[in-house]
């Protein structure tokens, strides 16, 4: 995949709660999340993704998602210009 295509990606959410919780309240469910954002990078371990790139070729609001938590990456396609 080259860099800066747009992609959605679908991802299982780490879960995390600090408050008291009943052991009989907590599910096995995931947390389904979606991403979407411009490709920056994949290691063998995580991608990173970002959702603003300036044309100065810096990024802003990046994400990183271990590749394990991911369930499917869709390529996005522009379908022209947006009018006013």
């Amino acid at each position: 995949m080259k860099k800066d295509t747009l992609i959605q990606v679908t991802w299982n959410d780490i879960v995390e709660d600090a408050g008291w919780t009943e052991e009989k309240d907590i599910t096995d469910a995931p947390y389904k999340a979606v991403s979407l954002g411009y490709f920056l990078k994949k290691t063998d371990q995580q991608l990173f993704m970002s959702c603003t790139r300036a044309t100065d070729g810096k990024t802003r609001n990046y994400t990183k998602i271990p590749l394990g938590c991911i369930t499917e990456i869709r390529l996005l396609h522009l379908g022209g210009k947006c009018r006013e």
